[in-house]
C-alpha cells in the first residue's frame, strides 16, 4: 500500500499549550516565576493573549480532520470521534496552588469548554498538589498520570493517587512496565483504565491473557 493511500495512518491535530505553559516560552521560566511572586497583574494580558484564539486554532484542525473522516487523535494515541483535547500545564509544578488557581484554572476553563472528552496531562508529582482542583473539574474527564523517573517509579507507590482520581469518577490513563502488571492488576480496579504497555512483538496475545483476568 502506498504510504498516501487513505486508510493507512491516523493523522492527529498539533500539540497545542495555551494557558501558563505558553506564557513561560515566552517569557522564560525563571521570569515568569518572578512574575507570578511579584507582579502578577502584570501577567494577565499575557494570559489573556495566550488563551484567546485557542478554540479558533483548535477548530481549524478538527475541521481538517473531519472533512478527512478522521477522529480527534493527538500525541497520547486515544481517538474519538468527538473533540478531543489533552490540557496541560507542566510549569504548574513549579508553582503554587494559589496561583495555580488564579493564574491557570481560569483559562483552563476556557480550553476544555466545548470538548467532547479532556484528558488532563499530570506531569509528575509537582504537578499532581493541584490535583483536587483539576478532579473538582466536571469537565475533565479522565487523568494522565506520568509519574517520572528514578525514585518516583514504581508505579505501585502512586496506587493511593490513582484510586482518588478513580473515587472522583474520572478515567486514568497510566504507561506501565511490563513486569509491574500483576501486581498493578491486584491494587487497581479496571473500571475506567487505560494502559500503555510497551511489549515486544510476539508478546501482545500472552500479555492480552493476563489482562483478560483483570
Amino acid at each position: 500500500m502506498h504510504p498516501t493511500t487513505p486508510g493507512r495512518y491516523l493523522v492527529g491535530y498539533s500539540d497545542l499549550h495555551p494557558s501558563l505553559d505558553c506564557v513561560a516560552a515566552w517569557r522564560g521560566i525563571p521570569a515568569l516565576c518572578l512574575d507570578l511572586a511579584t507582579a502578577p497583574d502584570k501577567l494577565e494580558p499575557l494570559l489573556e493573549r495566550s488563551v484567546r484564539d485557542f478554540h479558533r486554532i483548535f477548530d481549524h484542525f478538527d475541521r481538517l480532520l473531519k472533512a478527512r473522516g478522521l477522529p480527534s487523535v493527538t500525541w497520547l494515541g486515544i481517538p474519538s470521534l468527538g473533540k478531543l483535547h489533552i490540557p496541560s500545564c507542566d510549569v504548574a509544578a513549579m508553582i503554587s496552588t494559589r496561583h495555580f488557581a488564579r493564574c491557570s484554572l481560569p483559562l483552563l476553563r476556557r480550553e476544555v469548554a466545548g470538548m467532547t472528552r479532556n484528558i488532563y496531562h499530570v506531569d509528575g508529582k509537582g504537578v499532581a498538589r493541584h490535583l483536587d482542583l483539576l478532579l473538582a473539574m466536571p469537565d475533565i474527564h479522565a487523568v494522565q498520570w506520568v509519574q517520572g523517573l528514578g525514585l518516583d517509579q514504581p508505579i505501585l507507590q502512586w496506587v493511593p493517587l490513582l484510586r482518588r482520581i478513580q473515587a472522583a469518577g474520572k478515567s486514568i490513563v497510566v504507561d506501565l512496565q511490563l513486569d509491574e502488571l500483576e501486581g498493578f492488576i491486584a491494587a487497581v480496579e479496571p473500571e475506567g483504565v487505560f494502559l500503555c504497555l510497551g511489549v515486544e512483538a510476539g508478546q501482545e496475545p500472552e500479555v492480552i491473557k493476563r489482562l483478560e483476568q483483570w
